[in-house]
């Protein structure tokens, strides 16, 4: 496979070069990164801590989203992702023991209980379809041997054309009827009704703008 990247003006691998393929079997990995975590931070702050923040930064996390972090390591960006959706619900997997235990003691210590850690493969992601708002990833693909890359990018594709997002504001309602309905997911965040108090949110998608309408028009209720 040989690419070429001209990505700032200057082309920093020529068609001559050739890009190596992952060599570690993935049945390794876990072994191999339990090794790498006592002093897996210190590298990610030399190595990795300006892509992190640009990757923060194109997120534009809004607080009450769903998200999901694959191969979350030791929690450096999946910490910034709690602390910046405190209403919504966060999951984080990754495939070593070693790094999922340094990612919970980091997390413990903002005293949340709006995030879940455990152990997980990008290979077989345990949500369904369009049931995460968004989907963070960093630093994996260099792992994965090319001619597996179409099935990760498969597992990560949960986006549909259209979707909507309605937020439940001060009192649950109906939430059976959002369980009943086509296209619609919901997040909530076990919080007591309040006024003005943000209690969850639904998420409709769809591939087609008809039925999505079709979708929010039965959840009418939940509109202003």
């Amino acid at each position: 496979m040989k690419l070429s990247f001209a990505c700032c003006g200057i082309e920093c691998c020529p068609n001559k070069s050739h890009m190596l393929d992952a060599r570690v079997p993935q049945d390794e990995i876990g072994e191999l990164y339990d090794g790498k975590a006592w002093f897996y931070d210190f590298w990610a702050f030399l190595t990795e801590s300006k892509a992190r923040d640009r990757a923060l930064e194109l997120a534009e996390i809004h607080d009450g989203q769903s998200i999901l972090e694959v191969a979350v390591g030791t929690g450096l960006m999946f910490n910034e992702i709690v602390k910046r959706n405190s209403h919504g619900q966060n999951v984080g997997i990754d495939i070593s023991e070693g790094m999922l235990s340094r990612a919970e003691t980091r997390l413990a210590k903002q005293n949340s209980e709006i995030y879940s850690l455990s152990i997980g493969s990008a290979f077989d992601l345990k949500v369904g379809d369009a049931s995460v708002d968004m989907l963070v990833n960093n630093y994996m693909f260099d792992l994965v041997p090319f001619n597996q890359m179409d099935k990760i990018i498969g597992e990560t594709s949960i986006k549909h054309q259209f979707n909507a997002m309605i937020n439940i504001i001060g009192e649950y309602g109906a939430t059976q009827k959002v369980l009943e309905t086509e296209n619609a997911h919901l997040h909530l965040y076990d919080k007591e009704e309040r006024q003005d108090r943000k209690l969850g949110h639904i998420t409709i998608t769809s591939n087609s703008f008809d039925a999505l309408n079709k979708s929010i028009d039965s959840l009418k209720e939940y509109l202003p």
